[in-house]
């Protein structure tokens, strides 16, 4: 039962990446020619990308803290 549950589980986290990262990483502005662009095209998205999901993981741990904290 365990490995159903992971498997629906993993299953639809990539149908949600696919919806939604996969048009924002077809739309990079990736030149096939220029390694230099290819290069500081990816890493800008994927510096972008890290330091948005940590600012809403702090924002949201501290808003978890402060309700337990709060006693609920």
């Amino acid at each position: 039962m365990d490995l159903i549950t992971a498997f629906t589980i993993g299953l639809v986290g990539s149908l949600h990446c696919l919806g939604m990262c996969g048009p924002i990483a077809v739309a990079l502005p990736l030149d096939k020619n220029n390694w230099l662009m290819k290069i500081s095209g990816g890493l800008l998205y994927n510096s972008g990308r890290i330091i948005t999901y940590g600012v809403l993981g702090a924002l949201f741990g501290l808003l978890g803290r402060g309700i337990h904290l709060a006693g609920l």
